[in-house]
């Protein structure tokens, strides 16, 4: 257990620079604070499986990801170490041996989607799911009128960023699915399918329930309209993936009454 903490905290103090400027994301951009469920599930999947083999490859990662890191910081695209970040993570685990190859990828949704994949989207996507939700706070007596990228009242007007229509969410819904499968003792791909389609249905369900939210607090007016609408459509989506993991890893903690070997507590294998 020392040695494998002693090994996290080397990995960390070696992205301090990429680690530091991922605090810094997180303070500015709260819809992003939702990745950091995948280290939780990550450690969960890598428990109810156990260890496993530890692989050379793994060390390779590790390398590998120590010299994007380094490469980031040297062209100042500092950003780009987190991709390094999440690499090293998974080298570590797998090198380590303390978990599966599909269990230590759910580190990648550490990542959040770039800005430049949420602009394929935008601004069709959040325009659509703006309109859809004036109409249901239309429906509910609220008067709410949209735009191409705004949601307005006669008062307030709340500007959509790229990342409200929806992408970044669906993608860390998909997570959740491939944590789920993970956890899944069948394994099979129709069950993979059917949760992925799930997942789909709920990212989609959890930002229209978010716009709508906005809209209804954007009508209530006042000077802090546009600011309390604001923080609703950033603080649900990541709320809803917390809240959604922890309801995952609560189900098959219960599925088989068993916790597995603590893949951290056993260490380094040989």
């Amino acid at each position: 257990m020392a040695w494998a903490l002693l090994l996290w905290a080397g990995l960390a103090f070696a992205f301090a620079p990429t680690l530091r400027g991922g605090l810094e994301h997180l303070t500015h951009e709260p819809w992003t604070r939702a990745t950091l469920i995948f280290p939780v599930l990550a450690y969960l999947a890598a428990r109810k499986q156990g260890p496993s083999m530890p692989s050379r490859v793994g060390w390779l990662l590790v390398a590998v990801g120590v010299a994007i890191q380094l490469v980031s910081i040297a062209g100042g695209f500092v950003p780009v170490g987190r991709l390094g970040f999440v690499l090293a993570a998974i080298g570590l685990c797998r090198g380590a041996g303390w978990c599966s190859l599909p269990a230590a990828l759910l580190l990648v949704f550490l990542i959040p989607l770039p800005h430049a994949i949420h602009d394929l989207g935008s601004p069709w996507l959040e325009g659509g799911l703006a309109q859809a939700a004036a109409a249901l706070a239309g429906g509910l007596g609220f008067d709410v009128v949209h735009g191409r990228d705004v949601l307005a009242t006669g008062a307030a007007t709340l500007h959509l960023a790229d990342h409200d229509g929806g992408l970044g969410l669906l993608v860390l819904f998909a997570g959740l699915a491939w944590f789920d499968w993970q956890c899944d003792p069948q394994r099979s791909l129709r069950g993979l399918l059917r949760m992925g389609l799930v997942c789909l249905l709920a990212a989609g369900a959890v930002q229209l329930a978010s716009l709508t939210l906005a809209a209804i607090s954007l009508a209530q007016a006042g000077v802090e309209a546009a600011g309390r609408a604001r923080s609703i459509l950033d603080g649900v989506p990541w709320i809803m993936i917390w809240t959604s993991g922890i309801v995952l890893a609560w189900k098959h903690r219960r599925s088989d009454g068993s916790t597995g070997r603590d893949p951290i507590a056993v260490g380094v294998a040989p």
